[in-house]
């Protein structure tokens, strides 16, 4: 009998879970303590994330890039919505 496509699963040695992400679920992949890995399954879609509790806690200068890479990121879109704004004006 054919229950449907499955939610979660691997392809190819990639794992996917289209389930809806809970809170919960964010957590355990992203802020894990026990899960001792840091490259995690993706909490939602095709691919890995990063449990980010072992990368601070094993490599701390490359979570600090991390979260430096991240701020930057937001602070440019940020930037540049702003020029984009005062260009419309």
């Amino acid at each position: 009998m054919f229950k449907g496509p499955r939610l979660s699963g691997e392809i190819f040695g990639i794992p996917y879970d289209f389930s809806i992400p809970t809170l919960r679920k964010i957590r355990k992949r992203w802020w894990n303590k026990e899960d001792p890995r840091i490259i995690v399954p993706k909490t939602f879609g095709l691919g890995f994330d990063i449990n980010l509790y072992q990368l601070q806690k094993r490599e701390p200068l490359l979570f600090r890039l991390f979260l430096l890479g991240i701020a930057g990121y937001i602070l440019t879109n940020i930037l540049s919505s702003k020029q984009e704004k005062n260009t419309q004006n």
